[in-house]
């Protein structure tokens, strides 16, 4: 977990909370990843480059942007593991549940489908 990874989600979640419709981000050293999860999952509508930015067309429904909820799991200073055995007793109140995993940036589902645990980043 890195200072660049929790600045992109934070200015991803205000961006998405004042009905912003495009970021963009400079500085994308390991972003590709997390802005490719996103976009697998349906939460950002679609991403590119541009010299050195990465652009995010953020997603909404009914006015509300899917990534209004996010929320940061684990923090550089707060590193937040999760087994497999804790993924099964977690209560998923929400939508995605990302983790860092051996296998990649997976969200709990596939996490729990694949059996590995991993550390949580953020839930949206």
């Amino acid at each position: 977990m890195n200072h660049a990874l929790v600045k992109f989600l934070i200015k991803l979640r205000n961006a998405s909370l004042n009905k912003k419709g495009t970021m963009t981000f400079k500085n994308i050293h390991n972003l590709k990843v997390y802005a490719e999860a996103l976009y697998k999952r349906g939460l950002i509508q679609s991403f590119s480059f541009q010299e050195d930015s990465l652009v995010i067309n953020l997603r909404y429904f009914e006015d509300q942007a899917l990534t209004d909820n996010l929320t940061l799991l684990s923090t550089p200073s707060r590193v937040r593991s999760l087994t497999y055995l804790d993924l099964l007793q977690t209560n998923l109140k929400c939508k995605y549940f990302f983790l860092s995993t051996s296998k990649g940036i997976l969200c709990h589902r596939e996490c729990l489908k694949r059996k590995i645990g991993g550390i949580a980043i953020f839930a949206c």
